[in-house]
């Protein structure tokens, strides 16, 4: 260890193995002195009361009394540098020597050797090793503690905080264990959310919430960022589903950190209420689909942007899933999956010309027969009716444990007999379990309601684009088209040419099979795209 400065008080400890030798004296003094003469050279001044001279093995650490008078010195901080001939005259055991200086760099004191400096030392070395490998330990152990405190704070039913809450929220109290609605912010998330919907970008809305002067949620620029708007309207916890431990950090090796969603067994829901609802869960899965959608059809670093009518969103890979991609080589422009040889995708293409004109068929063959549209708007809306008694049952058995419980508080509060009240208290919380348990069967049937209610208006929508648009199909430019295909919600898999059918097309609204293609109806869309007239 480094020394300390000229004023440092030093403890000199000397040790021999054997009483023969302690006898003679020769070894001591000679240590003695020649650690004396160290602390001269270095200006410390030697505190005759704390030099230390023992007759014991050096094997030992704990049984010997001078040593151990020097380490209740060293905690007392009595002395600011400890000098010993050579390191095994403390201790010739590597992990006591560790326990040791440890203990004195814990209190601030340094130990120097006459003889050798620790570092250039085997031991040295070694210890250095082994501090790293300790404080390795040690790291391992605060992130468990918080990890485990973490889970508990969690389980208890609170939020897991930074030092501020989410944008369009405050702290419902001093304990940060849940939000209640900022009247300042609120109107911004709802505001962002609508834009989302109407079709704005997320640029748009930066550039827009930038220009009026509207505070941004980190308020260390004035000037909003689309990535801010990007984690917004992704962050499902706007329409009340509150969990804890949704992502984690991983590390690849060489490869950047990133935080990844937790399988969803390994998250924590939180009690309903927690995180008040902003936006309503059909708005925000309309918003999903919207951002995806805007995604796989952005047209930057696009070659060849008017080329494939399935590309950015349309088209996809029956193996492994990914988006297909255009190729042109030469003359011929095919779909290629974008995964090709990555997920055990066997790499397979097709010609652009020949897939779009299949597809196409069968897009105007539904647009230009009514009965199809016609058809499936009475089977969903026979099949599908939400039954409102339902929602009635659920709030009834509500207002029940609301009354039940409103009566045992009553009655807890007359009793005087403690086992008495422990047992109301235990009804209470048993209550307590059963109302979050029907919130959210509540939450659950609102749900369907509003995915029925929506798509409803889809199909409505749907019937209105396609009384408008069949009588000009034939003359529907790219752009035409892709809108055709995203008002019936067309999603098409690709096989290899061996594979039977070679293309599926799935819809939200079904068709008959024709030739090498299978239409199916996608009867549980995440959301239902607004058609575009």
């Amino acid at each position: 260890m480094s020394s300390q400065g000229a004023t440092a008080r030093a403890a000199i400890y000397t040790r021999v193995s054997t009483a023969k030798q302690g006898e003679e004296g020769t070894s001591l003094d000679t240590h003695e002195g020649r650690a004396r003469a160290y602390c001269a050279e270095r200006g410390y001044a030697v505190d005759e009361g704390h030099v230390y001279r023992e007759t014991h093995t050096g094997a030992d650490l704990f049984e010997r009394p001078k040593l151990a008078a020097l380490r209740e010195a060293i905690r007392r901080r009595e002395v600011d540098v400890v000098v010993a001939f050579a390191l095994d005259r403390i201790t010739r055991d590597q992990a006591h020597l560790h326990y040791f200086l440890v203990e004195a760099e814990a209190a601030g004191v340094a130990v120097d050797f006459v003889t050798e400096r620790l570092e250039d030392t085997p031991e040295g070395k070694l210890l250095q090793s082994v501090r790293g490998f300790v404080a390795e330990v040690e790291r391992l152990k605060i992130r468990e503690r918080t990890t485990r405190g973490r889970r508990a704070r969690a389980e208890g039913g609170k939020l897991l905080v930074n030092h501020r809450p989410m944008y369009g929220y405050r702290f419902r109290d001093e304990a940060k264990g849940a939000y209640a609605i900022d009247p300042t912010t609120e109107p911004i998330v709802r505001r962002i959310f609508a834009e989302a919907l109407a079709g704005r970008s997320n640029r748009a809305i930066a550039a827009i919430l930038t220009a009026e002067g509207v505070p941004t949620p980190r308020g260390r620029s004035a000037r909003w960022d689309h990535s801010s708007i990007s984690d917004m309207l992704r962050e499902r916890a706007y329409t009340g589903e509150a969990r804890a431990l949704r992502y984690r950090v991983v590390k690849a090796k060489g490869q950047k950190r990133q935080v990844v969603e937790r399988p969803m067994e390994e998250q924590v829901a939180l009690p309903a209420g927690t995180v008040p609802r902003l936006v309503d869960p059909a708005a925000f899965e309309a918003v999903q689909e919207r951002l995806r959608r805007n995604k796989a059809q952005s047209v930057r670093r696009d070659r060849n942007p008017q080329v494939g009518i399935l590309r950015r969103g349309f088209g996809f890979c029956g193996y492994c899933g990914c988006a297909l991609r255009v190729s042109v080589n030469g003359r011929r422009t095919v779909y290629r999956s974008g995964a090709e040889k990555r997920h055990g995708c066997p790499g397979h293409s097709m010609e652009t010309d020949l897939l779009d004109a299949a597809v196409w068929e069968r897009v105007e063959a539904i647009l230009t027969t009514p009965d199809v549209i016609a058809r499936e708007i009475e089977r969903r809306r026979e099949s599908a009716a939400p039954d409102p008694a339902e929602l009635a049952d659920v709030d009834r058995r509500l207002e029940a444990i609301a009354r039940q419980r409103a009566n045992l508080v009553a009655r807890l509060a007359l009793l005087e007999d403690e086992d008495d009240a422990a047992a109301v208290a235990t009804r209470i919380n048993a209550l307590a379990g059963q109302r979050r348990a029907l919130e959210g069967e509540r939450e659950a049937i609102l749900a369907r309601h509003a995915a029925w209610e929506e798509g409803a208006r889809w199909l409505d929508g749907v019937e209105r684009y396609r009384q408008q648009i069949a009588a000009r199909l034939t003359t529907l430019d790219f752009a035409g088209k892709r809108v055709a295909l995203e008002a019936l919600g067309v999603e098409v898999r690709l096989f290899r040419s061996d594979h039977e059918p070679r293309w599926i097309v799935n819809a939200l609204i079904p068709a008959l099979p024709t030739g090498n293609m299978v239409s199916t109806p996608r009867c549980c869309p995440r959301t239902l795209p607004q058609p575009r007239y």
